[in-house]
């Protein structure tokens, strides 16, 4: 009866162990997180989050910052002509819970690929004068429903010419710039109900190119939180 007692407890020991490791394996909470905010221009944000039991997990996220360039004349639209900042960010997060499962905040940290779009305001101005000398609005009526931020696929500025189609553009060209930059983000939670909630953030991004700090409030649908005992 002991030799089975002991050759017994070391599979059930091992057991329990491996379900207490599955257990840890298992996603908590994962929710998608959209919404709007102000750092030096204006900030809108798209990410998937996954959070596992130990309050480890990860996100991936889309941010846009649109700038107004320096020096832009007081006639052009500053919605229309604007510097993009896009940023692709994968970040490992840690979420830490309160004793209501109505608040929780975090903190998330990682790597970003940024694609930043510079208007150049030299052409810019200089094909807005050859239109009206032209008596044509093609580069104003180009921009449409697509002009500005991640949607803006206009020609881009050759070193040598200052040539404008106007073609799907917000009569504005555009210089392009790549680098890679960190990505840090602090959040405060508030899941409403299991699906949705809000979320208030700062958000920041540090490159060689143009870093920012912003704030940020965010809409979260999904599986945000559990039962509430």
């Amino acid at each position: 009866m002991l030799c089975l007692v002991f050759v017994l407890l070391p599979k059930t020991n091992f057991a329990q162990e491996e379900k207490v490791a599955d257990q840890q394996s298992h996603l908590k909470y994962i929710y998608l997180n959209i919404g709007k905010g102000v750092a030096d221009g204006n900030l809108f944000g798209l990410g998937l989050n996954f959070i596992y039991l130990k309050n480890w997990g990860f996100s991936m996220s889309y941010n846009n910052l649109a700038t107004v360039p320096d020096g832009l004349p007081a006639k052009y639209d500053k919605r229309d002509i604007t510097n993009n900042l896009n940023s692709f960010s994968f970040r490992i997060l840690r979420e830490f819970s309160t004793k209501t499962k109505l608040i929780r905040f975090g903190i998330e940290a990682g790597p970003s690929f940024i694609n930043y779009k510079l208007a150049d305001l030299g052409s810019t101005i200089a094909s807005s004068n050859n239109n009206s000398n032209s008596g044509s609005n093609s580069g104003f009526l180009s921009g449409g429903l697509f002009g500005g931020g991640i949607f803006n696929y206009g020609n881009f500025y050759s070193s040598g010419t200052s040539s404008y189609s106007g073609s799907r553009s917000n009569n504005s060209d555009k210089f392009k710039q790549q680098t890679l930059g960190l990505s840090l983000r602090a959040k405060l939670e508030f899941p409403l109900t299991r699906i949705i909630g809000i979320e208030l953030a700062a958000n920041s991004n540090i490159n060689k190119i143009h870093s920012y700090v912003g704030g940020e409030i965010h809409l979260t649908i999904g599986l945000v939180r559990g039962k509430i005992k």
